[in-house]
């Protein structure tokens, strides 16, 4: 037996081990360069931006930006979820205005544009909560269950849930709300606002759940 013979079952699976590994190097690289592909356009705004203003970069205008944009970024992972399972919701926005709105008019007095019923704030926070849940089963219901076209019936939602938002307090604004329902917004923990600090935990909660969750990986 020659001594190419003997030695190729055993460079055989060499090479094969080489080649998968270059195939996952590549692989890596590639998911990394896909993840990271807007990191030089931010950079690139974060350096014009202090070029322009000063104070653009400085600690209270970047924490004043995270508080204004928290709540979008959570609307934001919700509409992820959606759009990864091949859907689509165009009423979040208006889900977004009434479901704080009746947890609002539930529970201030009429001057400040309540209903007068003056529930505790905690039942308000909770009826937030429910209004957004029961809003976003029954989408789901009747373009899941239903086969209703997504973009025609939440497109008609939106518009539904709006008008439904300025008809309950004829587009006045609600005032004197408690500090318990808007604590959220206003509170802050070791110099950055509450509302960011939830967002970064949703933000790490969702992604651990569709990287290691079972359920989350069968989304994709």
């Amino acid at each position: 037996m020659s001594k190419s013979a003997v030695e190729r079952p055993v460079d055989q699976p060499e090479q094969t081990i080489a080649g998968t590994l270059r195939r996952h190097g590549r692989h890596v690289v590639t998911n990394w360069i896909r993840e990271l592909a807007l990191l030089p356009v931010i950079v690139l705004l974060l350096v014009v931006g202090t070029f322009e203003n000063p104070a653009f970069l400085t600690s209270d205008n970047l924490i004043n930006v995270a508080q204004l944009a928290a709540p979008l970024g959570v609307v934001v992972v919700a509409e992820t979820l959606i759009l990864l399972t091949g859907k689509f919701d165009l009423s979040l926005q208006s889900t977004y205005g009434l479901a704080p709105m009746v947890g609002a008019w539930l529970i201030v007095s009429p001057d400040g544009q309540g209903l007068g019923t003056n529930w505790n704030p905690f039942l308000g926070i909770a009826i937030v909560l429910l209004v957004g849940l029961v809003v976003g089963a029954f989408n789901g219901f009747l373009v899941i269950k239903l086969g209703f076209n997504a973009f025609i019936f939440t497109l008609a939602m939106l518009i539904l849930l709006m008008g439904i938002q300025v008809g309950i307090v004829s587009g006045r604004t609600i005032y004197h709300l408690p500090d318990e329902f808007i604590y959220l917004g206003s509170a802050s923990l070791f110099g950055v606002p509450v509302s960011v600090w939830v967002t970064a935990v949703i933000f790490l909660l969702s992604a651990l759940f569709l990287r290691y969750h079972r359920v989350g990986r069968a989304i994709y």
